[in-house]
């Protein structure tokens, strides 16, 4: 692959895609580990979320950017497998984690009287979730399926053929790795939608034994709750999407070229992990005033160090100086005598 301009952005832009999704979800395991009030339940899903997409930030996309900064062809069979492995682990690890936080959600605000969702149950969700991911990460290892280097994604990729062993393994992929989250998201926020619906009709209903601002803060609190809601939603179809339909094509029709297209999916896979701590976290307040808190508290360090060692330095040249008056005392007396 010759060196180019083109090549030199695609690197800078997966490099900073890279840095933002380390950083950002690396933040939010930050923030919950320095806020107690923020360890309830919806954090232990997005701590989950934060994991996985570190794992995807830090160990695919580097590979990625090496690849196409030094222009690799290919590479060895084992670190291939190796590197298809953790990308399709901690992919399917994420979209399945936001799979558990619509059900959550969906149970949290449709039925929080009829079914309660405790800390056992959400930790038997998140095990299931890496349970599933492993499995089906492992397949092309068990030969069900196959990873093969792909220059153009500069990454190990699902290959495809006419085998059916191979175009199950794609199927698989569709399923878990979009239509089922798919589904249980628009079965989710569907029921979220009508149910803050009817709660504004009887909000409506009672505005004559309502004060105005109790009024005003709920339709609040569900104009933010549409809001994310959509936003979830438009995010994950932007970036998995292409994925699925590349998968599509892989399974009708082995022999269309699909480069572009299979470029496009894994690079809005990447894309989606670097995201979500902006569409899940950063939004809510709580979370910035740690966030500012955090950053108030390392500053605060960092200049009392700095001070610290500016002041044992003035310290140091102040002995220095009454060390040498003595010296240059003792020594034009001796030129006198």
């Amino acid at each position: 692959m010759p060196f180019s301009i083109v090549i030199l952005v695609i690197g800078l832009l997966l490099g900073i895609t890279t840095l933002i999704g380390i950083f950002g979800n690396f933040a939010v395991c930050l923030a919950v580990s320095w806020n107690k009030s923020l360890r309830t339940q919806l954090s232990l899903f997005l701590v989950n979320l934060a994991i996985s997409d570190i794992g995807m930030s830090a160990s695919c996309m580097p590979f990625a950017v090496a690849t196409v900064l030094f222009h690799k062809q290919q590479i060895g069979e084992l670190f291939c497998y190796f590197n298809g492995f953790i990308n399709t682990f901690f992919s399917l690890a994420s979209v399945l984690t936001i799979t558990t936080i619509c059900i959550f959600q969906y149970v949290s605000i449709v039925m929080p009287l009829e079914r309660m969702i405790t800390n056992f149950r959400c930790l038997l969700m998140l095990i299931g979730v890496w349970i599933l991911s492993g499995f089906l990460a492992t397949g092309p290892i068990a030969y069900w399926g196959r990873y093969e280097f792909t220059s153009n994604i500069f990454n190990c990729d699902y290959y495809h053929s006419n085998q059916k062993s191979e175009m199950s393994y794609a199927i698989a992929l569709m399923f878990v790795g979009f239509a089922f989250p798919l589904a249980i998201m628009i079965f989710s926020y569907a029921n979220i939608f009508i149910a803050l619906r009817k709660h504004n009709s009887r909000m409506t209903r009672t505005t004559s034994i309502s004060s105005v601002p109790a009024e005003g803060a709920v339709v609040s609190a569900g104009t933010k709750i549409r809001i994310t809601v959509l936003l979830i939603f438009l995010t994950f179809i932007v970036c998995r999407t292409p994925f699925f339909v590349y998968l599509v094509f892989v399974v009708a029709e082995p022999s269309l070229p699909v480069d572009f297209l299979s470029q496009l999916s894994f690079w809005a896979i990447y894309l989606h992990s670097a995201c979500n701590p902006f569409i899940f976290t950063f939004k809510h307040s709580e979370y910035q005033d740690t966030l500012k808190d955090i950053y108030s508290t390392c500053k605060a360090v960092v200049v009392k160090c700095c001070s610290n060692a500016e002041e044992g330095q003035k310290e140091e040249h102040a002995q220095g100086s009454k060390t040498a008056e003595p010296v240059k005392a003792g020594t034009e007396q001796a030129k006198q005598e």
